[in-house]
């Protein structure tokens, strides 16, 4: 049994897909077909069936993932604690989405690499969907992302976000006090379907039985920003993205007068049987002083 046949079968089992797998290995769809029936093979035993359009694990193939997971972590953990231990650490591997790295972890990164300036460091970016599937492989050390994290791993709350209503200079509301039920005609800009901020919002449309009115989606941050300026619509954002221009007045904010205030948490993420290395705990105490709160572990791997 080959270790890269393992991570083919659990790539496979988690998205479903002979060509999503073989696009994120770099493979060919017959490669990973020959794999998947060399492992079958070995095993006796067929692993998955085809349902409609996706590929499921049959019960023999949901007996074997969880011990192809665990010796897959057991031995990336075993190349990377030789390699520290000569000196020559793999470095730390996170996930993140697009507004996580530009507004939250700049100074993070920063105070990393001055801690540790001869690890390398990479970030991989992606909806908290893709980040949480990052991690699951084991391809990321630990994530951060902005939906409900699953439970087959780790979370640790890290800090919350305010959203805001987000509204051109120029724009007059309907009504006075300002209902949430009043925008229903408004246009709104959003985030594209499938990012987990968009998720995130369409979820609390629905609790509040509101039907938005979504003129254009992008899944650019300042894209959004400037069209809201440009008065095509309204949009709601995280306040930290928006605090240059509420502060220079681009652009305004407004208050709903039936809702509190909405608040987005983002987690850390990790698998909670990794042996976390020297250079996660590193990084880890960067967020703990960054973002400290009295529920804050001080030994995440304790948590």
């Amino acid at each position: 049994m080959e270790f890269y046949t393992l991570k083919t079968f659990i790539l496979l089992a988690q998205n479903g897909s002979f060509s999503q797998t073989a696009k994120l290995l770099h493979l060919t769809q017959p490669a990973v077909s020959q794999q998947i029936k060399g492992l079958e093979a070995e095993f006796n035993q067929i692993l998955f069936e085809r349902k409609g359009k996706t590929t499921q694990l049959t019960p023999a193939g949901q007996l074997l993932l969880p011990y192809a997971q665990r010796i897959s972590l057991l031995l990336s953990e075993t190349i990377n604690m030789m390699l520290e231990f000569k000196g020559e650490g793999e470095g730390l591997c996170i996930g993140a989405g697009t507004t996580t790295i530009i507004f939250r972890l700049p100074e993070i990164i920063r105070d990393f690499k001055l801690l540790s300036p001869g690890s390398e460091l990479k970030i991989k970016v992606g909806t908290s969907k893709e980040i949480t599937e990052l991690v699951l492989n084991g391809s990321v050390d630990f994530g951060l992302v902005t939906t409900a994290p699953s439970d087959k791993l780790q979370s640790i709350p890290l800090y919350r976000d305010e959203i805001l209503l987000v509204t051109p200079v120029l724009w007059y509301p309907p009504f006075t006090p300002l209902r949430f039920s009043d925008l229903e005609e408004t246009p709104l800009i959003l985030f594209s379907q499938g990012s987990g901020f968009r998720d995130f919002l369409d979820a609390f449309f629905r609790a509040h039985n509101f039907q938005a009115k979504v003129v254009l989606e992008l899944d650019n941050i300042e894209g959004i920003k400037q069209m809201v300026k440009s008065g095509l619509g309204l949009s709601f954002l995280p306040k930290i993205a928006v605090v240059n221009e509420l502060g220079t007045k681009d652009l305004l904010t407004l208050k709903l007068a039936d809702l509190d205030s909405l608040y987005r948490t983002t987690y850390l993420i990790s698998l909670p049987d990794k042996l976390w290395t020297k250079r996660m705990m590193e990084f880890y105490s960067l967020l703990h002083a960054q973002f400290s709160s009295p529920n804050f572990p001080q030994d995440p791997t304790n948590y």
